[in-house]
């Protein structure tokens, strides 16, 4: 668990220094995100996985982050109410 919640800190750690910086190497952080977005997402690691990607994607300053979570939610399965929350708890709880 400690690993875990240091690999998160240093992930928002890199996304915040690579914001600061700006320019091309937001837009190629932007891309790996969305890249990563797009791979296969096993069944039970759902909601954790769009949850991680879309707080990435938000802390990062990605004006649609909505919308690509959304729209890969709705490609991996999940029930409309289900991505509301989801959508709901990126908002609150990522930064």
């Amino acid at each position: 668990l400690e690993n875990k919640i240091l690999q998160r800190r240093q992930k928002k750690e890199t996304i915040a220094k690579t914001v600061e910086l700006g320019g091309e190497e937001v837009m190629f952080m932007h891309q790996e995100l969305l890249d990563n977005l797009a791979k296969p997402i096993p069944a039970g690691r759902r909601n954790n996985t769009l949850f991680a990607i879309g707080g990435q994607l938000k802390d990062s300053g990605y004006g649609q982050w909505q919308a690509a979570i959304q729209n890969r939610a709705v490609d991996v399965g999940l029930e409309t109410a289900e991505i509301q929350k989801l959508i709901t708890s990126i908002e609150r709880y990522s930064a």
